[in-house]
């Protein structure tokens, strides 16, 4: 049986806080325990630069805008037929939830992403923290 999971992207923390829909949500079939599909989102997001606008110290992790960012990630997970797909936000069988938003304060002039890894069968919140800050581990 495959380890399923739904990555949630906010526009910004008070649709988070006030549990909005999500600007785009991802669904994952498998291997999405915290030391696979949440290692390899902490390996993307980590160092991602949240910008508004366009600027010419832009770097390959800059986007501009929480929705730049979602469309990245997309493009980044989906290198195939099934496995990743955007799913409604009403669907729920999963394993795990990840959701992230951009920090309402900046860090170093630009918006970091927090994450929240909550284990749904057991209703558990592992991690609820900046991306960089996170320590992955199987529960």
């Amino acid at each position: 049986m495959s380890t399923r999971g739904t990555i949630r992207i906010y526009q910004d923390e008070n649709d988070f806080r006030e549990k909005g829909l999500p600007l785009v949500q991802v669904y994952n079939h498998s291997d999405s325990y915290p030391t696979g599909l949440g290692e390899n989102l902490k390996f993307f997001c980590t160092g991602y630069a949240i910008t508004r606008g366009i600027n010419r110290q832009a770097t390959e992790k800059s986007a501009n805008g929480i929705g730049c960012f979602a469309a990245q990630l997309v493009k980044s997970f989906k290198d195939r037929i099934g496995g990743v797909y955007i799913s409604h936000p009403k669907n729920g069988y999963e394993n795990y939830l990840y959701e992230i938003y951009p920090a309402s304060q900046p860090r170093d002039d630009n918006f970091v992403l927090v994450m929240k890894i909550t284990n749904t069968y057991k209703n558990q919140i592992l991690a609820h923290d900046w991306v960089d800050e996170i320590t992955m581990y199987d529960d």
